[in-house]
Order: structure tokens, then C-alpha cells, then sequence
């Protein structure tokens, strides 16, 4: 687990958050993993010949702009 913890790139939610802050750090971390996918995943699966994984990145990559899209659009309207 402390492995896990040392290469962990996203932040650990705290207990006492409120909702907007814990909405905002989803997004950071989304934001995070869009990165790490653009960056370094569907790199790799390319420069293996792994199309499926590639395209199941890409999947991942879209499903969490969305998220974030909406996200933000719910922390607008409050």
C-alpha cells in the first residue's frame, strides 16, 4: 500500500471537506488522470501495438471530460 501511495498522482479527499471542495479536487483529479492518459498511456499501448487498451484510454479520457463538464456546470448554477 505505501507504494501505491508514493506513485499515487491524485490528492486524498480529507473527511472534512465541504462539497464544492471535494467537487473542485474531482475535478483536479480528473483533470490529473486526462493528463496521465494523454501523456503517458495511450503512448505506451501505441508503442506496444495494444490498440484496444489505446482506445479504452481514449474511452476513459472522454468519460472523464465529461464528468468534469459537469461538474463544473453544477458548481456554476450554485
Amino acid at each position: 500500500m505505501a507504494k501505491y501511495l508514493d506513485e499515487a498522482t491524485v490528492v486524498e479527499a480529507q473527511a472534512d471537506n465541504k462539497e464544492q471542495e471535494m467537487m473542485n479536487q474531482l475535478c483536479k483529479d480528473y483533470r490529473q488522470c486526462i493528463q496521465e492518459i494523454r501523456e503517458n498511456g495511450i503512448r505506451l499501448a501505441e508503442e506496444n501495438d495494444d490498440q484496444p487498451t489505446a482506445d479504452l484510454l481514449n474511452d476513459l479520457r472522454i468519460r472523464f471530460e465529461k464528468h468534469i463538464w459537469m461538474f463544473e456546470a453544477y458548481l456554476e448554477r450554485r
